[in-house]
């Protein structure tokens, strides 16, 4: 099907409804960017029409849908790719990079909201990038105003186990105990602050990764009664592979019929 919609790629300049659906459907059809025959092929063409930039660059809802294509196969882009998108969308997410955006078109909330779910999905940033990301999310669970999304991509970013990545991105240990500590300091009361936890201080028997077991200890006692809270207690104690619905979740959407992502554990 998104060979398909590739080959009418240029009636997206149509209208603005036009562009913002045809980007919908790619990112929709072409997640997660990788598993399927041919799909280096696709994101590759794909990235190369991004010098096109958009038809109509002004339309916030094709900005947002943008955003969302990319975030969607962001599996599939190579490391410099995703450096690249960090350069593009962290003027509008880090406060001391807003002066150095190239362009002045103010980001939405709901293009904010795709930027962020954007880097989350971009496993092979650097870990200072990554560091840098989650130190700014930080402020906002330090202030008791952290939702959902906050929570997710604060889980993503900090990962023990990265979902497609190479271990040796993962953020450094260090920062991932002072996100873990921030967390318990706040009071985790609902499922997307237990997600978070689980994330960053799950145990995979590595001991470059795994923090320390008596901060790892301290999560399991604070989220053992709270929503999903046994399940998240048990991956911070135990060496134990993710559910197909856990995975589902780190995702944030499920995948085509009949592919599955194999999970090294």
């Amino acid at each position: 099907l998104w060979d398909v919609l590739w080959e009418g790629r240029a009636r997206r300049g149509d209208s603005e409804a036009h562009e913002a659906r045809w980007l919908n459907l790619c990112g929709f059809l072409l997640r997660p960017g990788f598993g399927a025959e041919l799909d280096d092929w696709r994101v590759q063409q794909l990235w190369r029409m991004r010098s096109e930039g958009l038809r109509f660059p002004r339309a916030a809802q094709g900005r947002a849908e943008w955003a969302s294509l990319w975030k969607r196969i962001a599996g599939g882009l190579t490391r410099p790719q995703q450096v690249q998108l960090f350069q593009e969308v962290a003027p509008a997410l880090l406060p001391r990079l807003k002066a150095k955006a190239k362009t002045k078109v103010k980001a939405t909330p709901q293009e904010v909201r795709e930027f962020w779910q954007l880097m989350a999905s971009c496993e092979l940033l650097p870990p200072e990038h990554k560091r840098d990301l989650g130190d700014e999310l930080l402020a906002a669970v330090r202030k008791g105003k952290a939702g959902d999304l906050e929570f997710w991509v604060l889980g993503r970013l900090g990962a023990r186990a990265p979902f497609y990545g190479p271990i040796n991105q993962a953020l450094a240990r260090v920062d991932a105990e002072r996100w873990v500590d921030a967390l318990l300091a706040a009071g985790p009361t609902k499922a997307a602050h237990v997600f978070a936890l689980a994330q960053l201080a799950r145990c995979v028997g590595d001991r470059e990764r795994d923090l320390d077991a008596a901060l790892r200890q301290r999560v399991a006692d604070a989220v053992r009664r709270l929503p999903a809270g046994e399940r998240a207690a048990r991956l911070v104690s135990e060496h134990v592979p993710l559910a197909a619905t856990e995975r589902a979740r780190i995702l944030d959407e499920s995948l085509p019929a009949g592919l599955h992502v194999r999970a090294e554990d």
